[in-house]
């Protein structure tokens, strides 16, 4: 294989407990007292997003016992 295009593969990666990042509700969805939510995966656009995503994807393909080639 020589090319892999995944949609929405930004979207699979989980955010780490020392990056937490709160976001205000969409219009329509507001909290009571104004309250925020708490992200636990990443969005499109947010700055963390490629680095989780190449983090999970490593992890993934290191379980199948490839190695990185150092060099590219």
């Amino acid at each position: 294989m020589s090319h892999i295009d995944v949609t929405q593969a930004f979207l699979c990666a989980e955010l780490k407990e020392d990056k937490v990042v709160y976001v205000q509700p969409l219009r329509g969805f507001e909290e009571e007292d104004g309250k925020v939510w708490r992200l636990n995966k990443v969005l499109y656009g947010l700055v963390q997003a490629p680095v989780r995503y190449f983090e999970a994807f490593t992890s993934e393909v290191r379980s199948f016992g490839m190695k990185d080639v150092g060099f590219e």
